[in-house]
């Protein structure tokens, strides 16, 4: 499985506090299946200078990450790098948001206020589409206004991304036929911050979409994830 939207970086924003966290985390999500993270800090963007200033600092952050996991000799999956962007501005005016991509795609993985609905939103989704990238909505089940999104973002190149929390309730799981009917991309991922209240839930989660939607599991545990990657073959 891979997971596109994991807070795993140590000391990055509200995940992991220390590398020993960040690597119990790893670890975890190797153990049900992940080969391959995304790391997706929070990241608000206000001024020209502030994606200067994160990939540094997320660069820092990986770099702990990686001599840590060096020295535990213990199986962890692969790690890639991206942000979850808070867009409560138009992005569009800013330069070099190809280094905020997840790594390896077009992909820019984007959240929104929870609080209001902006009608905008889908135009700056579409000027996003129009530079050649794919915004990928990060928890779309956390939501209130799915209805009037999933309308203005209609006709945008748009992956739908929901939490693995989502397959245990009867909502999400209907949020989730809603969405397969109206045929839109969907890719589950765990979100996780933590070991403990916010843990990877993946392999449950995988088993419970196994159950409830045996012909679209594995891509929407799998091959939708690997293709925005370009892993050609699952890593074992």
């Amino acid at each position: 499985m891979v997971d596109l939207h994991t807070h795993i970086l140590p000391g990055m924003d509200d995940g992991a506090k220390k590398t020993s966290e960040s690597l119990k985390m790893l670890s975890d999500a190797y153990s049900q299946g992940v080969r391959f993270c995304v790391a997706t800090p929070h990241f608000v963007l206000h001024r020209n200078s502030d994606i200067d200033f994160f990939i540094s600092k997320r660069a820092q952050k990986y770099a702990e990450l990686c001599s840590a996991a060096h020295a535990s000799r213990v199986p962890l999956p692969h790690v890639r790098l991206g942000a979850e962007i808070f867009m409560d501005n138009n992005i569009n005016s800013y330069p070099d948001l190809s280094k905020l991509c997840i790594e390896g795609s077009r992909c820019l993985l984007v959240e929104f206020p929870s609080e209001k609905y902006d009608p905008y939103w889908g135009d700056w989704l579409h000027s996003l589409s129009l530079k050649g990238y794919i915004p990928i909505i990060a928890h779309f089940d956390r939501y209130a206004h799915r209805e009037a999104m999933l309308s203005d973002f209609d006709g945008v190149s748009t992956v739908y991304q929901l939490n693995a929390s989502r397959m245990f309730s009867f909502s999400g799981r209907r949020l989730l036929s809603t969405l397969l009917e109206k045929g839109v991309p969907v890719v589950f991922s765990s979100d996780m911050h933590n070991t403990l209240q916010r843990p990877c839930n993946l392999k449950d989660a995988f088993r419970k979409a196994k159950q409830k939607f045996p012909k679209e599991a594995d891509l929407l545990f799998s091959v939708r994830a690997r293709s925005i990657l370009g892993i050609k073959e699952e890593s074992r």
